[in-house]
């Protein structure tokens, strides 16, 4: 009778997870001291759309086996203390990847999506390991920003490029920091050769503009008009109330407080500042604070919102269907809040408080737009000479 051969029972496996963005991310799964422990290796494998992308894979598969044999031999030798190896040769599209997660679970939205953009710049021009971006890949990459496109085919704006850049060397600092490279590689270029950005410009509505946009109905977006409504109602609570996005789109039930007078206040704590923000809503927000569902749980999101680039291209088509030939963004709403709040007798104190700002000097900046514009409107007047 042939002798029966065991396998032997492998102490840390190699899985995997698909992820939204369609990359597959590696992980071991193994038991520690009687609990079971899923470390994610922070490696990615991509979907193989060309040949180059098949040899990425295999080095990345060759170097999540190499962790998984160290653990094997530390959890045979009794040691707890893991430590990565190979560290410096995480590409650097998924080391960025790695950060848009850290961002999203913050709900940082804003942040993470110019993570995700940046990401389609680093792999159009060229990625390559955390170990091997020195300064003439930085250089080279630079001048790719200049000649790159948006997704509707124009160049990107000055902004636009010094944010790509920014998001990367603020990604090598953080590798920096975990160990995974010595040093970075930014702090090698001169100042004159990073991109500038432009001298900001708080683009904001004008009360003639905002009924406009307020009298210019939903359309069909992917499907429904569901989409397009919930986006415009989120637009126009940010324009009466002065609240970022992110704190649009973490809104819960219970942030909206009844007081003991009937009226309704948003108590949250603000999403980039930490800090607790009282906001009075007017009868003009409410109209467009959604009727909460019988069923809804209190810690359930008011606004419901798409991606935030369906609601970037939802936002451009209703300023271009509205006839206004501004570019409109959530920052759009905030900066629509304070100005015309200021305009109709609000103090700068008040409105500090109501945007969230630290700074008196922030807030000074909308009480200069009111002046320039009341100083435009003066000098329209003609002479009756």
């Amino acid at each position: 009778m042939a002798k029966r051969i065991y396998k032997a029972k492998e102490p840390v496996k190699l899985r995997q997870q698909k992820i939204k963005d369609g990359n597959i991310s590696l992980y071991l799964d193994y038991n520690l001291n009687g609990k079971r422990v899923r470390e994610y290796l922070k490696l990615y494998l991509i979907p193989e759309h060309e040949s180059t992308d098949k040899g990425r894979n295999k080095e990345t598969l060759r170097l999540a086996q190499a962790v998984k044999a160290q653990r094997i031999t530390e959890l045979q030798n009794g040691t707890t203390g893991f430590r990565p190896i190979g560290r410096g040769k995480i590409y650097l599209s998924d080391w960025l990847q790695q950060e848009r997660e850290r961002f999203q679970k913050q709900g940082s939205t804003a942040y993470q999506s110019s993570i995700r953009n940046t990401i389609k710049q680093v792999k159009t021009y060229g990625d390559r390991p955390l170990n091997k971006i020195d300064k003439a890949y930085l250089e080279g990459y630079i001048e790719h920003l200049k000649t790159a496109l948006n997704k509707y085919g124009k160049p990107l704006s000055a902004n636009s490029q010094s944010l790509y850049y920014d998001v990367v060397a603020i990604a090598l600092n953080r590798a920096v920091k975990e160990g995974y490279i010595k040093d970075n590689p930014s702090r090698r270029l001169d100042a004159k050769q990073r991109p500038k950005q432009e001298q900001s410009k708080r683009v904001f509505l004008t009360i003639e503009e905002l009924k406009t946009l307020q009298h210019t109905k939903a359309r069909i977006y992917g499907g429904t008009t569901k989409r397009y409504k919930e986006t415009q109602n989120a637009f126009l609570f940010s324009c009466y109330t002065g609240l970022r996005y992110s704190d649009i789109v973490t809104l819960k039930w219970e942030d909206i407080k009844t007081l003991p007078d009937g009226s309704k206040e948003v108590v949250k704590t603000m999403q980039k500042t930490k800090e607790t923000a009282f906001v009075p809503l007017s009868v003009f927000a409410l109209e467009y604070l959604p009727t909460k569902p019988k069923k809804a749980p209190e810690n359930g999101l008011v606004f419901n919102l798409a991606r935030v680039d369906i609601v970037w291209d939802i936002l451009q088509d209703w300023s271009k269907r509205a006839g206004l030939e501004k570019h409109i963004s959530f920052h759009t709403a905030r900066h629509t809040f304070a100005t015309l709040a200021l305009s109709y007798g609000a103090d700068v104190y008040t409105i500090k408080e109501l945007l969230g700002h630290k700074n008196i000097n922030t807030t000074q900046i909308y009480a200069k737009v009111v002046a320039e514009t009341k100083r435009k409107a003066v000098n329209l007047i003609p002479s009756i000479k």
